[in-house]
């Protein structure tokens, strides 16, 4: 789909397209977060503080997605959608 049949595709549609990319995101998210987790146990202790700084990133961006995912269930973002999409 061209970025001008997007623009012109019904509301629900958009919102529903971008959510479900959002779901992706987010089991994708998961999958590395749980990775992570398991990895710390035993991670050098002189590498301890980069990993569990990338791991917090991580939790942050799923807190966030997580928020839009919500906001796309109201409308919050439907000037968004109508004026910037």
């Amino acid at each position: 789909m061209d970025y001008d049949t997007f623009k012109s595709a019904p509301l629900e549609f958009k919102k529903k397209l971008i959510s479900d990319f959002i779901e992706n995101t987010l089991q994708y998210a998961d999958a590395h977060i749980k990775t992570r987790q398991e990895e710390l146990p035993h991670t050098p202790a002189s590498q301890l503080e980069e990993k569990a700084h990338r791991l917090l990133k991580w939790l942050g961006y799923v807190e966030f997605q997580k928020h839009t995912l919500a906001e796309l269930k109201t409308d919050k973002l439907d000037d968004f959608f109508n004026n910037k999409l």
